[in-house]
């Protein structure tokens, strides 16, 4: 069986390039002696990357690169390490002043200006698909490697010179048109793809994943009829971006695996070094989503990347801080493009080695425990791969890219856990029905919502709910919009006393996004009110009923203002109205993972604040906490006291700053 899933341990795995020049070898010996006093087991080797990279590589240009792979192979098998394989490229990611060569008479890919790239080719391109094909079955056939990774240009978007998203090209064209049954030029697609949900869109989105899952069985095909033990592998990128193409993430894997083992190397979210607050922010509206739609059956290594390859843009306290965090994705194990892609070996000047195999008892412990997206408990957040297909746009190609995941973030930053769902019918369970998300839903769908649930929406859904003659859900006889930063909502002051002030206030201009206000009929608590600048009233702010609650702006971004101090507050007052299994960290920026096992739980607890927390406590709703053991750091599991008050636990112990802990809840 493949090693790098066959292993009951956390599998580091090292992603380089060897150049194959008179200084391979020594290259070769510098990455096998990096992995085995670090403890990695795995090494993806790249070829024809990046500044190497020539294009759509011959096979006769190919063969040094083979060569090299082959002996680093057998040098790396004396020490028990396996050897995968990661060509950098498909169908390429950008021209980079690279071209086809003369006798590559392949389809180029085109965007929906009719601009054409130079080097990467269209994927329907069925003169492209055999060289591809063939080419691929022998640098596969020649290593024999534990896997093959699939580059993440295995997309319809971002590539450059070309404007965001899509192929338009004459084989594009084409199959539109198949679809739709009636010719359409490019220009007349575009807008009509813009003006809303319609069957020009649908066609572009059908043709679009339709075009990536065929490519996708032909590879599995093609590596099935060698006969060897390989698996195949599928880095990822975004989900808002594989939206706009339709993707099933589910079934695209499984037309991939060509040995029936599905392995994803989800994106983590940045390749430099960034706040750590910011960069679970993007984890948890990126990572988190890609690996609900995966689903449980599915080998994670993310993919952990420095870009440029410094201390200056990623330090080994961050670098270990970015493996820690990986955890809730319920990792199989980590790949790491942590060196230069010139290919100058494993540096150990970076001081990476020594924090990574401190963390694997740690991470192994964790591993046991087998976390899966099915188990995370919290407020519910809907998320759909269908997004795009009901999404409200402007006139602008990029408005298509959903921004649906942006809750997510904007709420486990308060500390709540949660947990993503593709479903559409709930019962007694906090929902999240913020921004677009509210578009995926029927209406007699969202009548079950409200009936069965607490529900929490944005004032985009309000309004939404306006248009589709629901808003009686919210018990609103009107609204009103305005425009951030115009003036007309410039504070916004509760009705009632926050943490013993009276007149709480706070800034609803600057970073915020468009202030909403609702009237209501009856049976509505006013909890807040919007001014303007001169002192008078613009309208309701926050109010709750038995079954809901609507904030008074959009969720969308990255709300600054929306984190302070007066928005906790408001939560703390009324988390006991919520329904469902969920805990809350107290303190902001420590995010909390819930996972409900057959019996027991599993609390992840990140700290991506830069302080140190010598004791910490969290609220807990819809079931009970007996005892608390922690996994330690040396992966031991050890007991540990705690204090209860009401629905509050207190625990004395220390949480790091940009550090993890893992509880067993029980």
């Amino acid at each position: 069986m493949n090693k790098v899933i066959d292993d009951k341990k956390f599998t580091h795995c090292l992603r380089a390039q060897i150049f194959p020049d008179k200084n391979a070898d020594q290259r070769i010996k510098s990455l096998v002696d990096f992995c085995v006093q670090y403890g990695f087991d795995n090494i993806i080797l790249m070829f024809n990357g990046e500044c190497f990279n020539i294009g759509h590589i011959t096979n006769d240009e190919l063969k040094p690169w083979i060569d090299v792979i082959k002996k680093a192979k057998v040098e790396f098998a004396k020490h028990n390490i396996s050897t995968s394989i990661n060509p950098w490229f498909e169908i390429g990611h950008l021209d980079r002043g690279r071209k086809l060569r003369k006798d590559q008479n392949f389809q180029n890919m085109v965007d929906f200006n009719g601009k054409s790239t130079e080097l990467v080719v269209c994927p329907l391109d069925e003169k492209w698909q055999e060289y591809y094909l063939n080419q691929m079955a022998y640098y596969v056939k020649e290593i024999e490697p534990d896997t093959l990774w699939i580059e993440d240009d295995f997309r319809l978007h971002n590539h450059e010179p070309l404007e965001w998203g899509g192929c338009f090209c004459p084989l594009h064209m084409k199959k539109y048109q198949e679809k739709l049954g009636y010719p359409i030029s490019r220009e007349n697609l575009k807008k009509k793809i813009l003006e809303g949900p319609s069957k020009e869109r649908d066609a572009f989105l059908e043709v679009s994943f339709e075009t990536m899952d065929e490519l996708a069985k032909k590879i599995s095909n093609k590596v099935k009829s060698l006969n060897l033990n390989t698996s195949i592998a599928l880095m990822s990128s975004m989900p808002e971006m594989h939206a706009v193409e339709n993707r099933n993430w589910n079934k695209l894997l499984n037309d991939l695996s060509s040995d029936g083992n599905k392995i994803d190397r989800i994106h983590l979210p940045c390749y430099i070094e960034i706040s750590p607050k910011k960069y679970i922010y993007e984890f948890n509206r990126n990572s988190m989503v890609v690996r609900s739609f995966i689903g449980d059956d599915t080998f994670i290594y993310p993919e952990l990347e420095n870009s440029a390859f410094s201390s200056f843009a990623k330090s080994p306290r961050f670098l270990k801080f970015q493996v820690e965090s990986a955890i809730p994705l319920g990792l199989s194990g980590m790949t790491y493009d942590i060196f230069d892609f010139c290919g100058n070996g494993a540096q150990n000047e970076f001081g990476y080695g020594p924090v990574l195999k401190e963390l694997t008892p740690y991470l192994s412990k964790i591993k046991e425990l087998d976390l899966n997206p099915s188990e995370l408990t919290g407020i519910v957040i809907p998320i759909d791969e269908k997004t795009v297909k009901n999404r409200e746009t402007t006139s602008t190609w990029k408005s298509i890219i959903p921004d649906d995941y942006d809750c997510i973030s904007y709420f486990s930053t308060f500390g709540y856990s949660f947990e993503l769902s593709k479903e559409k019918q709930f019962k007694n369970k906090t929902i999240i029905l913020a921004g677009q998300v509210i578009n995926n839903f029927s209406n007699e769908e969202l009548i079950n919502l409200f009936r069965n649930n607490f529900v929490i929406i944005d004032g985009y859904a309000g309004a939404k709910l306006f248009e589709r003659k629901l808003n009686y859900l919210i018990k609103a006889k009107s609204y009103k919009k305005a425009i951030c930063n115009d003036g007309q909502t410039s504070f916004e002051v509760s009705l009632e006393k926050l943490n013993d002030i009276d007149d709480y206030k706070k800034v609803s201009e600057k970073e915020n996004t468009d202030p909403y206000s609702f009237e209501f009929d009856e049976d509505v608590e006013i909890k807040s009110v919007l001014y303007k600048f001169d002192g008078t009233i613009f309208g309701n702010g926050l109010a709750i009923s038995n079954n809901f609650m609507i904030l008074p702006f959009e969720v969308k971004g990255i709300p600054q203002e929306q984190f302070g101090l007066f928005r906790v507050f408001q939560f703390n007052s009324y988390d006991h109205l919520l329904k469902g299994s969920f805990v809350k960290s107290i303190n902001q920026c420590v995010y909390t993972y819930l996972f409900d096992k057959k019996d027991f739980k599993v609390l992840i607890l990140t700290n991506a604040n830069t302080d140190i927390f010598d004791s910490f406590c969290f609220d807990y709703y819809g079931f009970e906490i007996n005892k608390i053991s922690i996994v330690k750091k040396d992966g031991t599991i050890k007991d540990i006291n705690f204090r209860k008050q009401n629905n509050r636990i207190y625990i004395d112990e220390k949480l790091d700053y940009m550090s993890t802990m893992t509880m067993i809840l029980k």
